[in-house]
Order: C-alpha cells, then sequence, then structure tokens
C-alpha cells in the first residue's frame, strides 16, 4: 500500500496540472523504481508516503512518525561516510525537505535545507545526467518554492545552476510575467493564450515593473527606489480605473457593490462574510499580525440584498450583478489577473510583502476569482496560472487552502521545468527575487550584517 502510495504521490506533485494522463511522465518511468532499488531512498519514500495517508486518516500518526524516524535514522548513518555527497543523499534530503514544508515544521525544514545546501556544496553543483538530472531539478525548485512562500532568499540559487538547451519553439503556456521578453512575446502578441486586450495590457505592465526590480543593483540608490515605486503607483492608478470583472463594461456601469475590495466605503456585512477561518498550523505561514484583516476596506452596500454564508466572494459579485442587469457577462480571467497585479503593484508601491498587502480576506477574493476558471483554462495559461498562485501563497498559509496553494505551485513548476527547464528556473528565480525585495531583504540582509 505504501509503494502504491508514493507513485500516486509522485504522480499527483509531478504529473500534468488538468490530471490528464502522461504516458512518459519521468518521475514514474525513472525516478520511482531508482528510489525504490535504493537502500537509503526506500525509507525514505515509504516515510513520504505514509505523511500522505496520515492526512487522508488512513494511516495512525503514530506509524507514521515512525517510519520517519527510520528514514531519518537511515540517512543519518548514511551522512556519516566518507563520500555522502550523493544523488542518493541529496534526493532523500530534497524529498524530506517537501514532506516538511506540505506537513511539517519550519524549523526542521530549514536545518533540512542548510544540509541540503552543504552536500551540493561538497558534491560541487549538480549532476546533469539521467535520473540525476530530476534530483538536481527537484532540489533547485524546493529552494525556490519555500523562498518564495517563507518570502525569504532561496539558498542553493543561484551558485548551484545547471543549464539545459532550449527547443527553438518554446511552449506559449508558459509565457507569464516573472520571465523577460527575451523569451517570449507580450502578452498582447501572444495570439494563442487567447486573452482580452486589457488583460494582456495589464499583464505586460506588470512584466515591465518586474524588469524594473530585476535590474536593481544589489545596493540601489534612492533615486533607482524611488523610479520603480513611481511606476507602481502609475500601474497600480491604472488598474484601480479599470472595471472589476467586465473589461469591456465602462466604469460607470459597474454597479458600486462589484467595485473591488479596496473602495473607499466599507461594508460591515461584506466584512463578516469575509472573516478568515481559523489560522493554520502550516509551518510555513508568513508572519502578519491579526488586525490584518481588518484594514482591508470594502464597498458601501447599505441597499445591498443580504450576503449569502457562502465564504466564496464571486458569490455576491455575481448575485449583485445580476441584479443589476449587466450588459457584459464577466470574464474571471480578466478579473483574477487584475486583481492579482493590484496585489503586486500595491506591494512594490509602499515596498511592502505580500503577506502583508494580501491579508486573507483578499486572498479569498484572488481565490475564488481564480478558480472561476478551470484547470483545463488555466492549463493552457500556466505560466500566468502560477504568476497568481505566486502573489498569494505567502497569504496561503494563514488558510485551509495552504497545502493545496503549495501543491498548485509544486505541479505547475516541475511541468515547466520538465518541458523547458530554462524558463522554469528563470520564472522562479525571479519570482523569488521579486517576493524578497517586496518584504525588504535588503533591509533584512543589512540589520544582519550591523
Amino acid at each position: 500500500m505504501l509503494v502504491k502510495t508514493f507513485v500516486q504521490h509522485l504522480y499527483r506533485f509531478k504529473g500534468p496540472l488538468d490530471g490528464q494522463p502522461e504516458p512518459d511522465n519521468p518521475f514514474i518511468d525513472n525516478y520511482a523504481p531508482w528510489c525504490f532499488q535504493s537502500r537509503l531512498l526506500a525509507p525514505v519514500a515509504l516515510s513520504v508516503a505514509a505523511t500522505s495517508l496520515v492526512q487522508l486518516r488512513l494511516m495512525p500518526s503514530e506509524a507514521a512518525m515512525a517510519l520517519k524516524g527510520q528514514a531519518i535514522h537511515t540517512l543519518n548513518a548514511y551522512l556519516r561516510s566518507p563520500a555522502s555527497a550523493t544523488d542518493e543523499a541529496i534526493s532523500a534530503v530534497s524529498q524530506l525537505i517537501l514532506n516538511d514544508w506540505y506537513f511539517g515544521e519550519t524549523r526542521d525544514m530549514q536545518a533540512h535545507l542548510r544540509g541540503l545546501r552543504e552536500l551540493v556544496r561538497l558534491r560541487g553543483g549538480f549532476e546533469e545526467q539521467s535520473v540525476n538530472r530530476l534530483v538536481s531539478k527537484t532540489a533547485l525548485l524546493t529552494d525556490c518554492f519555500i523562498a518564495i512562500s517563507l518570502e525569504n532568499s532561496p539558498l542553493n540559487v543561484p551558485e548551484f545552476i545547471f543549464h539545459e538547451p532550449l527547443s527553438e519553439k518554446l511552449n506559449p503556456a508558459y509565457n507569464t510575467p516573472f520571465v523577460s521578453e527575451a523569451r517570449y512575446p507580450s502578452f498582447g502578441r501572444s495570439e494563442s493564450l487567447d486573452l482580452h486586450p486589457a488583460t494582456a495590457g495589464i499583464l505586460d505592465d506588470i512584466r515591465y515593473l518586474f524588469s524594473m526590480i530585476l535590474q536593481l543593483p544589489p545596493h540601489p540608490s534612492l533615486a533607482e527606489l524611488d523610479k520603480v515605486q513611481d511606476t507602481a503607483r502609475l500601474a497600480q492608478d491604472s488598474f484601480e480605473k479599470m472595471p472589476d470583472i467586465c473589461p469591456d463594461a465602462p466604469r460607470s456601469s459597474v454597479p458600486p457593490s462589484v467595485i473591488g475590495v479596496h473602495s473607499e466605503a466599507s461594508s460591515s456585512r461584506q466584512s463578516a462574510s469575509l472573516s478568515p477561518p481559523p489560522e493554520s498550523s502550516s509551518a510555513t505561514a508568513s508572519p502578519t499580525s491579526s488586525s490584518d484583516a481588518t484594514n482591508i476596506t470594502t464597498t458601501s452596500a447599505s441597499s445591498a440584498p443580504p450576503i449569502p454564508q457562502s465564504r466564496d466572494p464571486s458569490h455576491f459579485i455575481l448575485r449583485n450583478q445580476a441584479q443589476s442587469q449587466p450588459q457584459h457577462p464577466p470574464d474571471f480571467l480578466y478579473a483574477t489577473v487584475r486583481h492579482t497585479a493590484l496585489l503586486y503593484a500595491r506591494a512594490a508601491a509602499t515596498r511592502t510583502s505580500l503577506s502583508t498587502i494580501c491579508p486573507v480576506p483578499q486572498f479569498f477574493m484572488v481565490w475564488s476569482m481564480a478558480f472561476r476558471v478551470s484547470l483545463k483554462e488555466w492549463h493552457r495559461r500556466l505560466g500566468l496560472f502560477l504568476w497568481v498562485i505566486i502573489a498569494v501563497l505567502p497569504t496561503a498559509g494563514h488558510t485551509p487552502f495552504a497545502a493545496l496553494a503549495k501543491s498548485l505551485l509544486h505541479i505547475g513548476a516541475v511541468q515547466v521545468g520538465l518541458d523547458h527547464w530554462e524558463v522554469a528556473i528563470e520564472m522562479l528565480r525571479s519570482a523569488a527575487k521579486v517576493v524578497g525585495w517586496l518584504a525588504g531583504m535588503e533591509r533584512k540582509a543589512a540589520v544582519a550584517t550591523t
């Protein structure tokens, strides 16, 4: 049962986003057999499978803890050997890190990350052949996932990066604002993405803002920082003036109750319907004040009908829009992109972390809009989907959707990495740098060194 569960676990997190079967998944064809043929990796794989079964309540937690203890004991014994910096050791540590990221403690995860960095340093980098390449990709992607969720700097990036030749024709589905126009055309010229011109314009503006952040020197001047923040304020002002969920609707035709959650007036009833659930115990949750959720303002709804008990904010939006008999149908892809872009623009304009700029009610707003778009449609625009998930990931740790948000980033990034490694690592390195810059990593590093 544990062996079958581990293979299912691999397919769940290394398979396609839309769940369609892949006949030649290298993690199933090559990586899983390699794990079970290794005396070191087999107990680690069983421990990972046991954790998944505990989450499904199909195995007692005591049994899973015993298997984890056996896996760590085997790993520690292996690491005491003279030539321990092998692919097997790196793979074992990477699997434990991912498991801790999903279900464990931040302290354990960071200790394993430091161990991984030391193994790679002793090794002198990553191997790039056969299964070794999958091990290397997993380790590098995992480092970036954790850095983004904790709004921190990756430990292994960029010192130990390896490169793969890109195919002549890139998959347009992986186009994302985190990747420069040197690889992909502007969104306005990406016909295969089938974007509304307003949606494409938002994405091109955000890509330009990201490029400014990524081009900042290690110690930027005040003038350089002001230029970035001024650009972000201009973008924010432009996005706020756009219709909320109907890109073709004039601003004046949007009902007051539909306009975004950052309007001047507030609605106590809407705030109540979006109150955050009990804080998750997820170890990767970014520390935010409990008052953050009360800082968000919403539009006045004194004349609006009672809000249904659902936590899905788009239910409220659609109900009010239907009553106003809109001439234009809602475009939830556009709405998701606009709200996500506003998060990035507001964060850059004030140099504020995403976990602060996106309190839990705002997370639910973006999350519910994103899932009004089918996973099949997001699969066609995987780069955009990952851009959305990255924006809300630091806040997701305070919600019941923490593991789901992490798994979506994991699944999508692995898929991009298997097809176009250079695109995947550029996307995640850029995302980690942008998220870290917003959280003020340079300022934190300066304080740490004084």
